[in-house]
């Protein structure tokens, strides 16, 4: 799993280390990619690290508000003739499954910590063999296969850039407009709420409905009633829908535009092979895929059944090796 993930990292990389390598020396330009990568990285694992931390440390101040909104909740019950004793017990398995799972998740990104290390550290040896890379695969493949080993890999390098590129900027415009909303409305940790929906927007179809739960679900403890609540599930279902559904296909284009139920069966399958990590690569393998089965004859029909749009081979323009330009 992290060398598929350096190897995403990598195929998006590429093209800022070729555009320095026709301006600087090799030694350079490494230097600046790598540490491009680096700060990005740092960046997320940061960013995911303090959120978790600040909700660990603050959430314990909203228990008297909790007890609140579940003794308003016996009201309501008692209200309509219902026995709440059950009731009670399972509100407190409940909170105490909710207070375990905030430990786990915070272990867990920790554990994301040593991932991205262990990527990195494929990062920094595949950036150091990409501009002999090229030249490895033409000696490595027969004569009359080149070109056409070339063009899938350029075709998937240019998938993955374009794919990455469009949920960033989709994702950042989502988590934008939560902590605008959030702000709007009064509900506390809006940069948190806003920085899920950035990391859960990479997930497809799934990280829509996980990324408006937790707001939703804070809001009821901290407003209490009913119409501040839905008024938060309804506004960021509404930005998530539609981001999700129009804005980033309209940016995506037609290129290898897959069903959403092959999108919910690639996040789930490699969610299953690799957890979280899995989930976010998901669509980028199931686009890998179509891509080299396309391109050969005898695989071409898992390709046509896999996606909606024309997989007729036409590489992008290729993203020359460094030492190629320089020449």
């Amino acid at each position: 799993m992290p060398l598929a993930l350096a190897i995403f990292v990598l195929f998006i990389a590429w093209p800022l280390y070729a555009w320095l390598r026709r301006r600087l020396v090799h030694l350079l330009a490494y230097g600046l990619t790598l540490l491009t990568i680096l700060v990005v990285l740092s960046v997320f694992v940061y960013g995911l690290v303090i959120s978790v931390q600040v909700l660990a440390d603050e959430l314990p101040r909203y228990t008297n508000r909790v007890t609140a909104v579940v003794h308003s909740g016996y009201a309501w019950f008692h209200h309509f003739g219902l026995d709440v004793t059950r009731l009670d017990e399972l509100v407190r398995q409940l909170l105490g499954r909710i207070s375990a799972a905030a430990s786990a998740l915070l272990g867990s990104v920790y554990t994301v910590s040593e991932t991205a290390l262990i990527t990195v550290a494929y990062v920094i040896m595949g950036l150091w063999e990409a501009p002999r890379f090229f030249n490895r695969l033409q000696r490595a493949t027969p004569e009359s296969e080149v070109q056409k080993v070339l063009d899938v890999t350029r075709s998937m390098m240019y998938q993955y850039r374009r794919y990455a590129l469009v949920r960033t900027f989709t994702s950042a415009l989502i988590a934008l407009l939560t902590i605008v909303f959030c702000f709007g409305v009064g509900l506390d940790f809006a940069l948190i709420w806003g920085l899920l929906g950035f990391l859960l927007n990479y997930v497809p179809v799934i990280g829509a409905v996980i990324a408006v739960v937790p707001p939703t679900l804070f809001a009821v403890i901290q407003f209490g009633g009913v119409t501040l609540p839905l008024t938060v599930l309804l506004t960021l279902s509404v930005i998530h829908f539609s981001i999700g559904n129009y804005v980033d296909p309209e940016l995506q284009g037609q290129q290898l535009s897959m069903s959403p139920l092959v999108i919910l069966l690639s996040v789930l399958f490699w969610g299953w092979m690799w957890g979280v990590p899995g989930a976010f690569l998901g669509v980028p393998l199931m686009a890998a895929l179509i891509v080299v089965t396309g391109h050969y004859e005898p695989t071409r029909w898992i390709a046509l059944l896999l996606t909606d749009s024309d997989i007729t081979p036409r590489p992008p323009p290729p993203t020359p090796a460094p030492e190629q330009e320089k020449q």
